[in-house]
């Protein structure tokens, strides 16, 4: 489990045709740890239907997917 401990709005971009995409930096805590993760939601502008939602740790200018 997660705890929030901060988060800023990155920001949001078109990324197909039908599909936007909202990108987040949230700072968690995790078994003592605290890191940023960038969190990503793709959905379809109109319906508000979300595609995906991606949770990557960010690693000193790398992502990896969790």
């Amino acid at each position: 489990m997660y705890t929030l401990l901060d988060y800023k709005y990155i920001g949001k971009s078109k990324v197909a045709p039908g599909v936007v995409q909202q990108q987040f930096r949230f700072w968690v805590k995790k078994n003592g740890a605290e890191f940023p993760l960038i969190v990503s939601i793709r959905y379809d502008p109109v319906t508000e239907k979300v595609f995906t939602i991606l949770m990557e740790q960010e690693n000193r200018g790398t992502l990896r997917i969790l």
